[in-house]
């Protein structure tokens, strides 16, 4: 149990860490973006490490095309599909 504990408090503090670096890196470049969908993205960019999103391509790949399917999937908004790559 001590470990479970363990592995969610860093896991947790992960998304955290990884939101607000993103946030103040876009701050410091003057770039606008959408906090939620931020946030978002960094909940979810480690996902292609694990078992059930382990695909063919490289781990941050397959996290991106959860992400996408989690968007369409939920309904937002067509023009944030693309949360978690470059395009």
């Amino acid at each position: 149990m001590r470990s479970l504990i363990w592995f969610i408090f860093h896991l947790i503090d992960g998304f955290i860490r990884t939101f607000l670096f993103g946030n103040l890196l876009g701050q410091r470049d003057g770039l606008k973006c959408d906090r939620e969908l931020l946030y978002l993205g960094a909940v979810l960019h480690d996902l292609g490490l694990s078992d059930r999103f382990d695909g063919e391509q490289r781990f941050e790949v397959d996290g991106a095309d959860v992400a996408q399917a989690f968007v369409v999937e939920h309904g937002l908004s067509p023009k944030n599909k693309n949360i978690g790559t470059e395009n």
